[in-house]
């Protein structure tokens, strides 16, 4: 054997491990995006589960056709506060969203008028809403309009209604956040 029969070979020993290689890796891939494709099916079947668990507790304990414009009269304390729901709505995955989406309408306590209850202060409340309307108005929110007296209250019912990081809340020695 020369010496080019002997490149040859190489080239051709090379070529074969590179096709032999190549295969291994296409089948891994093709391993792994099966893993992939099922594990999609997987996480779409679960969330249609999910979609169908919360529209029959929709149909139980909320309402079926909320609207962001419905303007919703809530007793606060004692007074009356009127919002838009989608106001009230604004921030996903917090409680305000919870109770105020319509999807649990039916659980929530309610004044002799059938007005949903909250038996929190009506001034932070108040201030709350007011917050929100800022944020839906702007990207960015002031600082609340409330007395000192009511800020450490107002923190801790942002934080109740799980609405804290979104407002800036602040502590009544200077401006730390409290929460």
């Amino acid at each position: 054997m020369n010496e080019m029969d002997g490149a040859l070979k190489t080239v051709d020993d090379t070529k074969a491990s590179l096709l032999s290689e190549q295969e291994r890796i296409a089948n891994e891939y093709r391993g792994c995006s099966d893993e992939l494709d099922n594990a999609e099916t997987s996480i779409r079947k679960r969330a249609q589960r999910l979609d169908e668990r919360r529209n029959r507790a929709i149909e139980v304990h909320g309402i079926q056709n909320a609207s962001d414009d419905d303007l919703l009269e809530i007793n606060v304390g004692g007074s009356l506060i009127a919002a838009r729901r989608g106001t009230l709505c604004q921030i996903k995955g917090s409680r305000f969203e919870a109770i105020f989406s319509g999807r649990w309408q039916k659980m929530l306590q309610k004044d002799r008028e059938g007005r949903i209850f909250l038996d929190v202060n009506p001034k932070c409340f108040r201030a709350l809403l007011d917050c929100l309307k800022d944020l839906k108005a702007e990207s960015s929110v002031g600082k609340p309009s409330i007395d000192d007296e009511y800020y450490r209250m107002l923190g801790q019912l942002s934080k109740m209604f799980g609405i804290q990081e979104f407002l800036p809340i602040y502590d009544v020695v200077g401006d730390s956040n409290i929460l």
